[in-house]
């Protein structure tokens, strides 16, 4: 061997111009002069760049390439001039390899310990990797060559799973582990045969002692996550992994678990999405809608199975089941809103599913319970007629408020029924009082225009508990004929700490996601294929801020009726929206239905969106629809403490191949 010294500088610029750096795949030639090589000092090496998703790979200063050569094994080679995806190499210790060489083998990164045996080379994916804004760090995507000539192509030995990070929810990320939930191997040994072509796929094998898991390390430079997100690559061996587990690991020590929902394959030299990452739970539901709907009296049956959905993000129904999940013992009506509604009403065998019969029209709550009696769902059977009316925006809408009798103005029948936002359970509803219904009267004896809850005849009450701790989603579920107030000035959200964004399924909803994007979610109160409203629900339809365009008044401030309230006259579809009250704190529920000490009038429309508005920790509150009855008090985006109790119009849920 003769030692590299002057003659360099010459050499790079003579190899330059002879192989042709930056040539791409199809321009690259194998052999073109026919024999072997006669020494080697320098090389070129042209990184493959996939057509789809391609892994954005670049040659680094730091770049050592080992070379199995003629009667050298694993040379060191480093970088000496760099073009990005091309570069030229030398060999580290300035000593060239002699000839004849009939074919030169390639690879990095460099390992000390790499060996060709029967033509295979060994490698090794590191199973800790340093976290890379915007890729992956140098050194850990193996590359591999074979050619017979100065110019080496290296191909891909691995592809990239590609995970983005982006709820605040995650803190300051230190630690991002990715393992299988199978058997299937990721990383570590491996072995490739060296036996492709020019223009073959190089093939790697794991050995059986590589690993199941790979961790991305970020402790030297934590990454905080933000709504913005950050993405997180691994570099891993090609395959189909069933299920992906990504443990999150913050600088508070709190540890979140995410999973992939489907198969990511991974290829060689390209990306795979694995998505957003949503903490993994296992949240139990009942039955396929909260709301079962028909439009006349009689004999139905709806499901009421054990289920539970993994979908952190906004609560979606996923029908996942297993044996373990407690199936109903009995199933009992908590209230109708008529003498008689409801009939009979049966569990069925099997405890998955609930027969019964409606004689009249109406609204009623069922509840199933365990075997100690306690309320394990509860589901709310609608029996009257409704519609859908297909809005100028593209969106179908129910042509009158969740659990209203009709939609005819003037009529109170059209005022529905009352939720208090993220709650799947109805309060009934609330009619007014005048002076031929019961006669009440205020403390000073003056005629009130009170308001009660419509109910049968039985002794149910709903009752009035002021928000405490302990009190969330959960508790609710248990509580479902329990109006929930707020306490105090600043906490005005049912739920007593930190709240929960998520329960109508659009956590996002104040950036107005596309409706093809917005799940249904185990806790949306309104029937199987509907949803409550997303917040462009009215201003995609012609309604704005302090304006009647598009959206008259009907009604007077001072008026006693019952219509009162807003006619959505868009492109002339005239829907009604009316004044409907509320269940407010101040509301006496607790003692009789009867609301004896504050009068509301009709004066209002108020409607729920799915949108929270959680720029404020300490002030929970969400969006809803807000109109009175002049023109400045039309707000159709208007922040609303969650405690109140408002109606409710769903849409129909737009699935995204129905979008496209």
């Amino acid at each position: 061997m003769r030692k590299i010294q002057n003659i360099l500088k010459t050499s790079v610029v003579v190899l330059l111009l002879t192989t042709g750096v930056g040539c791409t795949y199809d321009t690259t030639v194998d052999n073109p002069y026919g024999g072997p090589i006669d020494l080697l000092n320098l090389f070129t090496g042209n990184l493959e760049k996939a057509s789809t998703s391609p892994v954005d790979l670049i040659w680094n200063a730091s770049d050592r390439v080992g070379v199995f050569a003629g009667e050298t094994a694993n040379k060191c080679f480093t970088l000496v001039e760099n073009m990005n995806t091309s570069a030229l190499f030398a060999p580290e210790d300035e000593m060239e390899i002699a000839g004849p060489i009939e074919r030169v083998y390639a690879y990095a990164p460099y390992n000390a310990a790499a060996t060709v045996i029967d033509n295979t080379l060994s490698i090794n994916i590191p199973d800790v990797q340093p976290y890379q804004a915007g890729g992956t760090a140098p050194g850990m995507n193996p590359v591999v060559a074979s050619s017979t000539t100065r110019s080496l192509f290296f191909k891909h030995l691995c592809g990239v799973v590609k995970l983005k990070i982006a709820s605040p929810e995650f803190g300051t990320v230190k630690k991002v582990t990715m393992t299988t939930a199978a058997e299937d191997l990721l990383c570590g040994s491996a072995s490739v045969d060296l036996s492709f072509g020019l223009h073959d796929d190089p093939q790697l094998t794991l050995d059986e002692n590589a690993n199941k898991t790979v961790v991305l390390d970020c402790s030297a430079d934590p990454i905080e996550i933000t709504m913005a997100g950050s993405f997180f690559h691994f570099v891993v061996a090609p395959g189909t992994y069933e299920t992906l587990v990504f443990t999150i690991e913050n600088t508070d020590g709190e540890i979140f678990e995410s999973r992939t929902k489907k198969p990511i394959t991974v290829t060689r030299g390209q990306i795979a999405d694995a998505g957003l990452a949503l903490i993994y739970i296992e949240e139990f539901f009942y039955g396929k809608a909260n709301c079962i709907q028909h439009d006349a009296p009689g004999t139905y049956t709806f499901d009421c199975a054990p289920y539970f959905t993994t979908d952190s993000y906004g609560y979606a129904y996923e029908f996942n089941t297993r044996d373990d999940l407690v199936l109903a013992s009995t199933a009992d009506l908590l209230w109708q809103s008529e003498q008689s509604m409801i009939t009979a009403l049966e569990l069925a065998a099997d405890k998955k599913s609930i027969t019964f019969t409606a004689a009249k029209a109406g609204n009623a709550l069922v509840a199933i319970r365990d075997a100690a009696g306690e309320i394990l769902w509860s589901f709310h059977l609608w029996i009257y007629p409704v519609e859908e009316v297909l809005y100028p925006n593209g969106w179908y809408v129910f042509d009158r408020n969740l659990g209203a009798r009709d939609n005819i103005k003037g009529e109170m029948g059209c005022w529905g029924l009352y939720y208090q936002w993220g709650r799947k359970d109805p309060m009934p509803e609330l009619v007014k009082n005048d002076k031929d219904n019961n006669g009440i009267f205020d403390k000073n004896d003056n005629y009130a225009s009170a308001t009660y809850y419509k109910m049968d005849n039985s002794n149910f009450r709903i009752t009035n508990t002021p928000s405490a701790p302990g009190v969330d989603h959960y508790y609710a579920v248990k509580h479902p004929t329990t109006f929930i107030s707020k306490t105090g000035t600043t906490n005005v959200d049912w739920v007593w700490e930190g709240g929960n964004d998520r329960l109508w399924g659009n956590p996002e909803g104040k950036s107005k996601p596309k409706i093809e994007n917005i799940k249904k979610s185990i806790y949306d109160p309104c029937p199987e294929g509907y949803m409550v409203s997303p917040l462009n629900l009215l201003t995609d339809n012609g309604v704005k801020t302090k304006s009647v365009e598009n959206f008259p008044i009907h009604g007077t401030f001072q008026q006693v009726g019952s219509d009162a309230g807003r006619m959505l006259t868009t492109n002339g579809i005239n829907q009604w929206f009316p004044c409907a009250r509320q269940y407010h704190n101040n509301m006496n529920v607790a003692v009789n239905p009867q609301n004896n000490v504050t009068g509301f009038i009709d004066q209002i429309v108020r409607i729920w969106t799915s949108a929270p508005m959680s720029n404020n920790a300490n002030n929970r509150q969400a969006y809803g629809f807000v109109f009175g009855l002049k023109a400045d008090a039309t707000y159709p985006e208007w922040n609303v403490h969650r405690a109140f109790g408002y109606n409710i119009r769903c849409v129909k849920v737009v699935a995204p191949a129905e979008s496209e």
